[in-house]
Parts: C-alpha cells; structure tokens; sequence
C-alpha cells in the first residue's frame, strides 16, 4: 500500500500543525474527493483522505478555509493519509460551491 517517491525524512521545511477542510481537484475538473489537511509546511503537506490510492500523483489542492489553490505532487501515500509536495505558488481558488 505504501508509494513513496522520496526519502523518509527528507522535509526541507518545518511543518505546522492544522486542521483545514481540503478538496483534491482531480485533472480534468470532473472529479473532486474531500480531505483533510493535517499539517502543513512551505513545501507540502499531509492530508488525510479515504483512499490515499484513488488519488492521481497531480492534482490541485484547494484549502476551503483560505480560499487557495495549488498544484501537488504526491510523494507518499499510506493507509488514509498522502504527503504531497507543492509544485507551483499558492493563488486563488475560483468561486465555487465544493
């Protein structure tokens, strides 16, 4: 179950604890899948979501609470959580009812 494309503590940031409503913004606009935003730092993240195997290794990242949007990359995935790594800079969500 566990994919990991990178090395077990290889954080270049800190992280700082949250608890943030996300929604995975699957390609193609089509699809979105509820998750939670555990933690976060300047370079990723950790969520909590259902099926960590369901989500694709891109996708864009919205956090609800703050209005934002970024693309990710998923670098590890375990039962009911993925870490994701951010690979463009934090900007608007547009206005939607997720």
């Amino acid at each position: 179950m566990e994919q990991d494309h990178a090395k077990p503590n290889a954080r270049t940031a800190q992280r700082r604890k949250v608890l943030k409503t996300g929604k995975a913004l699957l390609p193609g606009g089509f699809s979105v899948m509820d998750c939670v935003i555990r933690d976060v730092s300047d370079s990723g993240a950790r969520l909590e979501v259902g099926d960590p195997l369901s989500l694709p290794d891109r996708f864009r990242l919205v956090c609800i609470q703050d209005n934002t949007m970024r693309e990710v990359l998923v670098m590890w995935r375990r039962e009911g959580r993925a870490g994701v790594a951010f690979e463009g800079p934090e900007r608007r969500a547009p206005l939607r009812k997720w």
